[in-house]
């Protein structure tokens, strides 16, 4: 059902762009590297794969809106390093469809901004250690709401190189014990993207 939902959103989405004036519209993959605040690993370990589609509208030569809808997987990763006596692995894979919605700031027509919040649904969710599927400590919402921002360089007119972040403001899960500390109510999505750009029609 949410992959329907998906695929409907996403051919809606290019339906504006064909059939509505001044808006431009595009395609993008990159890969993600990403990690879970509060599950005690560190580093953005976990790689991923990203992509998608897009709509914008420029208010003028510098500034506009953007709409994204997009695959992104998420998650955390622990490598076993039997040579150094850790034997243990672990592996978080989160598949979500998101949109975000943007705004863009484009200086003197070569390097771009974009900020704003993404919202997503969780299509599947795995845990694995060093022996295989594991039972989760904890059930993962539904939904993840946060916020993201980007850099990215226009190569040419039609295609783009872009770096962004991204964190979660509500929690993907609650830690395993279930106790909260202040603003650390649980487990929460962090995530690097690289991504390559095409837009259809002529950047502005």
């Amino acid at each position: 059902m949410r992959l329907q939902l998906f695929l409907i959103l996403f051919f809606g989405l290019f339906s504006v762009t064909v059939f509505s004036q001044g808006f431009n519209g595009g395609l993008f993959a990159g890969i993600s590297a990403s990690q879970i605040s509060g599950d005690n690993l560190s580093g953005f370990d976990k790689p991923g794969f990203s992509g998608g589609g897009f709509v914008n509208l420029n208010f003028g030569k510098n500034s506009g809106m953007q709409m994204e809808l997009s695959y992104i997987g998420k998650g955390s990763r622990k490598l076993a390093k039997p040579d150094e006596g850790d034997p243990i692995a672990y592996k978080l894979t989160l598949d979500y469809i998101e949109l975000p919605l943007l705004y863009k700031y484009l200086y003197k027509d070569l390097i771009g901004v974009d900020i704003g919040p993404y919202f997503s649904v969780l299509i599947s969710s795995k845990e694995e250690d060093e022996n295989g599927g594991i039972s989760p400590i904890a059930e993962f919402e539904k939904f993840d709401f946060g916020g993201l921002i980007s850099l990215y360089y226009k190569i040419n007119d039609n295609w783009m190189f872009d770096i962004r972040i991204s964190t979660s403001l509500t929690k993907v899960r609650e830690h395993g014990s279930g106790s909260t500390d202040r603003l650390n109510k649980g487990q929460y999505n962090n995530v690097l993207m690289f991504s390559f750009r095409y837009q259809f029609n002529k950047a502005k």
